[in-house]
Protein backbone atom coordinates (compact mmCIF):
# COMPACT_ATOMS: atom_id res chain seq x y z
CA UNK A 1 0.00 0.00 0.00
CA UNK A 2 3.07 2.10 0.71
CA UNK A 3 4.34 1.76 -2.57
CA UNK A 4 1.58 2.37 -4.30
CA UNK A 5 1.15 5.94 -2.73
CA UNK A 6 4.44 6.81 -3.57
CA UNK A 7 3.55 6.16 -6.91
CA UNK A 8 0.86 8.29 -6.66
CA UNK A 9 2.62 10.95 -5.79
CA UNK A 10 5.46 10.74 -8.23
CA UNK A 11 2.67 10.61 -11.11
CA UNK A 12 0.90 13.69 -9.82
CA UNK A 13 4.24 15.43 -9.40
CA UNK A 14 5.03 15.14 -13.43
CA UNK A 15 1.48 15.71 -14.01
CA UNK A 16 1.82 19.33 -12.40
CA UNK A 17 4.93 19.58 -14.23
CA UNK A 18 3.36 18.70 -17.72
CA UNK A 19 0.70 21.05 -16.74
CA UNK A 20 2.50 24.45 -16.09
CA UNK A 21 5.04 23.79 -19.30
CA UNK A 22 1.52 23.46 -21.33
CA UNK A 23 0.55 26.65 -19.39
CA UNK A 24 3.33 28.11 -20.21
CA UNK A 25 3.43 27.39 -23.45
CA UNK A 26 -0.36 28.45 -23.87
CA UNK A 27 0.66 31.62 -22.36
CA UNK A 28 3.58 32.49 -24.94
CA UNK A 29 1.60 31.54 -27.82
CA UNK A 30 -1.39 34.33 -26.68
CA UNK A 31 0.75 36.52 -26.21
CA UNK A 32 2.98 36.89 -29.38
CA UNK A 33 6.55 38.26 -28.91
CA UNK A 34 7.52 40.73 -31.22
Amino acid sequence: MGRNKEKLEKVRKELNEISTTIITIAANVAIPSE
